[in-house]
């Protein structure tokens, strides 16, 4: 769910020994091959995050960036459980998504920002305080949680450990 791949982008300028892949399922959204945005060390793929094109245990690290409530519950669940078996044992995830704080300026933020957000699953999401749960059924244990953005957003990290398949 790496979008127009800008976040990914930065990751890949920011680590230039490392290979960086940005999965997305539009590869619309991806700057033109060739625009001079790219770094060496970044692969774009346009492919479904429900159905990763992967290995088992090919990534020390997986970052998914506001792109959870875009995909309903079912493919969501589904795309959680891909990321678990992507990683390899003690691999992380990283998610930034929206965050229920619970009282409060930043509360009415969050629901007005959940509320007006084009997908469906984002008010869920917040109000009901899901994500926790569908990460931990996916396997991962809670690692680092912060909140940023004025307390509307998240960011967690999940991390899938040694021997858990």
């Amino acid at each position: 769910c790496c979008g127009n791949a800008e976040i990914t982008t930065e990751i890949a300028a920011g680590a230039p020994g490392v290979m960086v892949i940005g999965l997305d399922l539009s590869h619309g959204l991806f700057p033109p091959v060739g625009a001079g945005t790219w770094p060496d060390n970044l692969t774009l793929i346009a492919a479904d995050a429900a159905v990763l094109p992967f290995a088992d245990a090919q990534f020390d690290r997986v970052s998914i960036s506001l792109g959870l409530h875009h995909l309903p519950s079912q493919t969501r669940r589904l795309a959680l459980l891909e990321a678990h078996r992507v990683l390899r044992p003690d691999g992380i995830l990283y998610v930034q998504e929206y965050h229920n704080p619970g009282r409060g300026q930043a509360r009415w933020l969050a629901l007005f920002y959940a509320r007006i957000d084009l997908s469906r699953e984002a008010w869920p999401m917040v109000v009901d305080k899901t994500l926790r749960g569908e990460l931990e059924a996916a396997g991962f244990e809670m690692g680092r949680q912060a909140v940023t953005g004025r307390g509307v957003l998240q960011l967690i990290e999940a991390v899938k450990q040694a021997g858990v398949r």
